[in-house]
């Protein structure tokens, strides 16, 4: 992966964690994907999550379903933020069971 990372590539705590349930008041799960708060504000990546879900808390915990993930792929994106887009989207589509994952904010 080229801008996120794994639970033991992470350095730091200043992430935003995509984790593939149900938000269980824990951080930090070894099944989830990473990417750094600075990676994603300073490629626009908020202002792509939010155009498609306007209540995307970037400090929070967001519930994405799988419909508004497609409304986020399918949204207006740079080739750059879309390229991290793919890479997030090769993990929801090999980790996330149901019908929705968990953004927990920084």
């Amino acid at each position: 992966m080229r801008y996120c990372v794994t639970n033991s590539q992470r350095v730091g705590g200043c992430y935003i964690e995509f984790y593939a349930g149900k938000y269980d008041g824990t951080h930090w799960h070894d099944e989830s994907l990473y990417i750094h708060d600075d990676v994603f504000c300073e490629y626009g990546l908020h202002a792509v999550f939010v155009k498609a879900l306007p209540q995307f808390d970037h400090c929070g915990v967001t519930k994405i379903s799988l419909r508004a993930w497609a409304e986020i792929l399918n949204g207006e994106a740079t080739a750059l933020q879309r390229e991290i887009l793919c890479e997030m989207d090769q993990w929801v589509k090999s980790r996330v069971a149901g019908e929705s994952f968990t953004v927990l904010g920084v």
